[in-house]
């Protein structure tokens, strides 16, 4: 087996086939342990049902709150262009509950959290390309948020004064796409919901943390995805049904607002 290169899927952005480190990737390797049908030679690019704006996800995820007595306010302000109040978690816990919801998604921490992992559906329907999804980006949390927090304050803050760190955008929008896909899941399967609202909710509560301690990621570039020069070769290869990014459809962007309900 080829040696992993350390840190690489810091600046992955969901193209395998493209990319000539996929085999010496951890966060790949997982995702096979996850899913073995994810394989990038197979992978499809189109899916139509992870390819909405972010804000057309909230009145599910809201009405799957309702369901069971829940208010809307655990998700933390997830609907609001600036998010009000903080988790209120200290950097320890936060780096905590992002190992939390990896092990959670991988089925090691309860033996009840592999059920879901077990079902399969059709990639030509909502809910396989939303399992799809969610056994893509769910892996890379853990490992991303490991780069992006550090136990050295000084560390953290030059990180945070750096433009062109692609990690804490990318974090955003991994963490944003796992709560599309996992309320598309719940949404489709009701007898997942107890397995995987908790998760999502912690995906809220880590989504909070980024948004409120790292309020100008929007400035920061991702690699091809932000420059001009790839857009329409971007484009192409999703046939036009490009992943969720709430900076682009205005959900989060500067100048944009929140949807009303």
């Amino acid at each position: 087996m080829p040696t992993k290169i350390e840190g690489v899927y810091h600046y992955c952005f969901r193209w395998c086939e493209r990319c000539p480190f996929t085999d010496r990737c951890s966060t790949y390797l997982m995702t096979q342990d996850l899913d073995p049908s994810s394989s990038y030679g197979n992978f499809r690019a189109i899916y139509p049902a992870m390819s909405k704006p972010f804000s057309t996800y909230w009145p599910v995820l809201k009405e799957i709150l309702e369901s069971q007595g829940m208010s809307w306010s655990a998700t933390y302000g997830l609907d609001e262009q600036h998010p009000g109040r903080s988790v209120g978690l200290s950097r320890q816990k936060i780096k905590k509950l992002s190992t939390k919801v990896v092990l959670d998604l991988l089925g090691l921490r309860q033996a009840t959290s592999a059920r879901w992992v077990d079902m399969q559906a059709d990639l030509d329907t909502a809910l396989g390309q939303a399992l799809s999804c969610l056994r893509w980006y769910g892996p890379m949390i853990g490992a991303k948020f490991a780069r992006v927090i550090y136990t050295d304050p000084d560390r953290e803050a030059l990180v945070t004064q750096q433009a062109d760190s692609p990690t804490i955008k990318l974090l955003h929008l991994v963490l944003v796409r796992a709560i599309a896909a996992a309320t598309t899941v719940m949404q489709e399967r009701s007898e997942s919901v107890n397995i995987l609202l908790p998760l999502t909710l912690d995906y809220c509560a880590l989504l909070n943390y980024l948004r409120t301690t790292y309020p100008k990621a929007h400035l920061l570039q991702r690699t091809a995805f932000d420059s001009p020069r790839y857009a329409n070769e971007i484009k192409a290869y999703y046939n036009g049904y490009l992943p969720i990014d709430p900076f682009r459809d205005n959900s989060w962007s500067v100048g944009g607002r929140a949807p009303s309900e």
